[in-house]
């Protein structure tokens, strides 16, 4: 269950997979050779290391998502005196 809660929190609220993204744009190309001998388990519970970039469909869904939130934003705010 808490496994299904992660996953859904993931793509409700992408900041994980973005970090990540920007994880592994940033880290040298030998961290990956060299991580290549480390366990799956291990590499994918450190924040700091990402294997592979996010799939295409995520970054897409967080696109969608930042202009989601952003529309919304405005419009709210748009509807108030300041």
């Amino acid at each position: 269950a808490l496994g299904a809660t992660a996953d859904a929190s993931r793509w409700l609220f992408p900041s994980d997979g973005l970090w990540r993204g920007v994880v592994y744009g940033l880290e040298p190309p030998l961290a990956s050779v060299l991580a290549v001998g480390g366990t799956a388990r291990g590499l994918s519970a450190n924040p700091f290391f990402s294997f592979e970039p996010p799939a295409i469909a995520f970054d897409l869904w967080s696109v969608a998502w930042v202009v989601v939130v952003l529309g919304l934003a405005t419009w709210r705010l748009s509807r108030r005196d300041l």
